[in-house]
């Protein structure tokens, strides 16, 4: 897995937290991942790469995508796609594709992280709300995106990894934020936080798909 320091200045490193383990801090010095608005941060398992995305200056500015070779140090960037600040962030490590939700234009993006090339989609159109939280389910090849709507059941959005839309789920209360989502392909089950009870504390609405 990879972790980032967010106080100070920020580095990535590496770490095996079953052995203890801790592989070298690799510092960050592009001020769009060392500025205000923290980077998201995905882990590619197949290449040891820390992959990162956000984007500074927002409504209009273009996020950036940052790949982190935690053994070598070795940092590439390139330009991605979208408007304002990346909300999610996800990586299937099999394939080296990644998934981002943008905040200006309620899009989505599906990133070749080998080639450097991506494609943008817009997400269905459920009010003027941007995507939030990415995860990726990496054994049926799919991304899910979640739409929130303040004070109104949102959204769950599944994509194919080529940014083709399967289907949407209706009626998840996750309220404004929808910052969580969590998978489990063997039994194609996700859970996402909700409001709890009462608007006190949060909750998990499960789902099927």
């Amino acid at each position: 897995m990879a972790s980032t320091q967010v106080c100070c200045g920020r580095f990535v490193f590496g770490s095996d937290a079953a052995a203890n383990t801790f592989g070298k801090k690799i510092t960050l010095k592009d001020s769009i991942f060392t500025g205000g608005v923290p980077p998201l941060l995905a882990f590619d398992s197949k290449t040891n790469q820390a992959v990162l995305a956000q984007a500074q200056g927002a409504p209009f500015s273009v996020p950036e995508i940052l790949l982190v070779d935690l053994a070598k140090g070795k940092i590439t960037k390139f330009t991605g796609l979208g408007f304002g600040y990346v909300n999610g962030l996800a990586v299937d490590s099999a394939t080296g594709i990644a998934c981002t939700a943008t905040e200006t234009d309620n899009s989505a993006e599906f990133y070749n992280l080998a080639k450097k090339t991506g494609v943008i989609v817009v997400l269905p159109v459920i009010g003027k709300y941007s995507g939030a939280a990415v995860a990726v389910d990496p054994v049926h090849k799919l991304f899910f995106i979640t739409h929130p709507i303040p004070a109104a059941s949102g959204q769950i959005h599944i994509y194919g990894e080529k940014g083709n839309l399967i289907k949407s789920l209706t009626g998840i209360a996750m309220g404004p934020a929808g910052v969580y989502v969590a998978l489990n392909p063997s039994t194609r089950t996700g859970f996402v936080q909700v409001p709890g009870s009462n608007g006190s504390g949060s909750a998990l609405q499960s789902f099927k798909y």
